[in-house]
């Protein structure tokens, strides 16, 4: 860059030095109190913002004024109803997606348009009427921003895993007459021209820089991966390549400039995930662009046309991004001399360039957003994505490594509480979910913060089978839940009682979803290492993933073949019972001699809740010490902001009396 940014910013942010601990506690609603902003988006042209803001418990599309800051409210959805992402068409028009509920109960994915203005507000693509006998994956593959009307959307309607292309219209309503039959107008309410046929299973689609269609990367059965490729519409699809375990994966993430060569991640012939270009015509892998020794390159960063690879994410202990791009190259790095303690992702720009959205977060912080302006070289505040978290309160997040007991080196992240001296502390061991090819990263985790508000000590670890760190890793992780795993988190827990961190008699145990089970099965496997445990829509029966129907209080789901070929391959077989009832923490309450906590939502479709009450059963049959906390109107995991400030209410409670945090 050829002139320096104007560095009128920095005091918005505010140091983070001299960091003191509260001397009462921060309110739970501190934490777990909904984000006032999730998502920001900068129009074609630089002028308008679009975001995702939270309006009476969901997330609704607004498009904000730069100067006044005042949001135009576009969508009018409610609780469950909530809008994921939200993207712009044109100048004028938006398309976002958004979680419903079907008539049946189920949440279902939807596609819907409307102008900045508010005005011809229409669903795209509609999911909830029962009478399509079921639902529909779809998916944007490309906005078409040079197209006023249309996007390409992959959808499964009529052909259940194998999503065709269609060209389809955003803003006029269907009309019958333009439909030979009604099953063909449905779920679309939209107009659409089927333009590909699914030249695989569950194909994920790449276009060209110009919006072509040319590759896609299918999912078999046996979870094993083809490359598919076309050099035009013209030209038939060819697989060019196969892809498992043994032999490697490769990615595409998009076209070079070229047009003919392929952007690709790739682990073939190496342990880690690096950036390649390949050549689909020779079906060889070629030069090697970038690469991080012993982590995975994570995924693409693109222009404002989403059409052109810009750079790469990764995370070695911290994020980052490596651009291909050498203005957004320069571009980060003056923008980081504004912000040295923060992590910066530059998530939206202007078609020409010169305006840009930038977020600026870390551990301390969910983040503000920035308006990086080109012409005059300054950067300048636009919003909080929560006003009410003091980064000054909060408490400092270290990278941290250690050897496991069989020779293994892992990562994770220890927390520290604000104003507390490192040694002897109180912990709470914090394994993630997933948990394969899941990580734990530095940023922002209100559990985390929360924890350490009450004086503890959070150790998060990336256990063998955890992403991030090559397919060896992953795969060490296979057969092992409940065994090698779980002593990686043991093992975590002893190393931070062996450099005098941790006081050995204040250890408690926390976690969701797989989390959970690594939190029963830590009561199980090492009874005096914990003072309690808290598993949160956690997995408790083995056995219960290779049910092939997935019942959830009036609702249920049938499990996907791929799904089952999964757990069949990462846990272990379905027919050995014996291995799945000992590795099973329902089947070894006996073992229990803490206090449990269990939090489950009515409505999982991942864990019933069914197996949350049966262990909760089991363990006051064997006269163990149990907590139970559900509501009705939660799935995997909570999200409505009551439910989740009263949750972690309780929790503190428990803490309080099992682990406190002070003696």
């Amino acid at each position: 860059m050829k002139h320096p940014i104007m560095r009128a910013t920095a005091a918005l942010l505010g140091a983070v030095a001299g960091i003191s601990m509260a001397a009462t506690p921060l309110p739970v609603e501190t934490f777990y109190k909904d984000l006032q902003f999730s998502d920001l988006a900068i129009s074609p042209n630089g002028d308008y913002v679009a975001a995702l803001m939270q309006i009476n418990g969901a997330h609704n599309v607004v498009v904000l004024d730069f100067a006044t800051k005042t949001p135009k409210v576009l969508t009018p959805y409610l609780p469950p109803a909530t809008v994921r992402a939200v993207y712009w068409k044109s100048y004028d028009r938006l398309i976002y997606e958004a979680t419903m509920v079907d008539i049946r109960g189920n949440s279902v994915s939807n596609i819907g348009a409307v102008n900045r203005d508010g005005k011809n507000h229409l669903m795209v693509f509609d999911n909830r009427n029962a009478k399509q006998g079921g639902y529909f994956s779809e998916k944007i593959v490309d906005l078409k921003i040079d197209d006023p009307r249309n996007i390409l959307l992959a959808s499964s309607q009529g052909t259940p895993f194998f999503p065709a292309i269609y060209d389809t219209d955003t803003a006029d309503l269907w009309h019958p007459m333009h439909a030979q039959a009604e099953v063909n107008k449905l779920p679309f309410d939209t107009r659409r021209i089927k333009i590909a046929a699914a030249p695989g299973r569950n194909c994920d689609y790449t276009t060209d820089t110009k919006g072509v269609v040319r590759a896609c990367i299918s999912t078999e059965l046996d979870l094993s991966r083809n490359l598919l490729y076309r050099a035009s519409t013209d030209s038939a699809w060819q697989t060019i390549a196969h892809f498992s375990d043994k032999t490697g994966y490769l990615i595409p993430l998009g076209f070079a400039p070229d047009n003919a060569t392929l952007y690709v991640l790739s682990n073939i012939g190496r342990d880690t995930q690096a950036l390649y270009e390949f050549d689909p015509a020779a079906r060889t892998l070629g030069k090697l662009l970038f690469e991080v020794p012993g982590v995975d390159l994570a995924g693409g960063v693109y222009s404002a046309d989403h059409r052109r690879l810009t750079g790469v994410h990764y995370v070695s202990e911290g994020s980052h991004t490596y651009f291909l791009d050498k203005f957004m190259a320069e571009l980060q790095a003056e923008l980081q001399k504004d912000f040295p303690d923060y992590a910066l992702s530059i998530i939206s720009q202007s078609l020409d360039g010169k305006r840009a959205i930038v977020l600026v977060a870390n551990e301390r912080t969910p983040g503000k957003f920035y308006l990086y302006d080109g012409t005059k070289e300054a950067v300048t505040y636009i919003v909080d994505r929560a006003p009410w978290i003091n980064p000054k309160l909060m408490s400092e997040v270290r990278a941290v490594k250690f050897h496991s007991r069989d020779g293994l080196e892992l990562r994770g992240y220890l927390t520290l509480p604000a104003g507390r001296e490192a040694k002897n502390l109180p912990l709470i061991v914090y394994p993630h979910g997933g948990p394969f090819e899941v990580r734990d990263t530095d940023r922002w985790d209100p559990d985390v913060q929360f924890f350490a508000s009450r004086g503890y000590a959070v150790l998060q670890i990336n256990f063998r089978g955890s992403g991030g760190y090559g397919a060896a890793f992953t795969a060490a992780g296979y057969g092992e839940m409940g065994g090698k795993m779980q002593d990686d988190i043991t093992d975590g827990a002893e190393w931070a009682i062996k450099e005098g961190i941790v006081d050995r008699s204040r250890i408690a145990i926390y976690g969701s979803s797989y989390g959970g089970y690594a939190a029963l099965m830590g009561l199980i496997t090492t009874p005096d290492l914990y003072r309690c445990g808290i598993s949160y829509s956690g997995l408790s029966d083995l056995t219960e993933i290779f049910n092939g129907l997935v019942i959830a209080n009036s609702l249920q789901r049938e499990r996907s073949r791929e799904e089952l070929t999964f757990w069949a391959k990462t846990i272990g077989h379905r027919d050995d019972s014996a291995y799945l009832r000992s590795h099973s923490p329902i089947y070894n309450v006996e073992k229990i001699r803490a206090p449990v906590f269990i939090a489950h939502g009515v409505d999982d479709m991942v864990i019933p809740y069914r197996t949350a009450t049966a262990l909760r059963d089991a363990l006051k049959s064997a006269s163990k010490p149990v907590e139970f906390f559900s509501r009705p109107d939660e799935a995997h995991g909570f999200f409505k902001e009551t439910n989740n400030v009263a949750l972690f209410t309780q929790i503190d409670q428990f803490l309080q009396q099992c682990n406190p945090a002070n003696r």
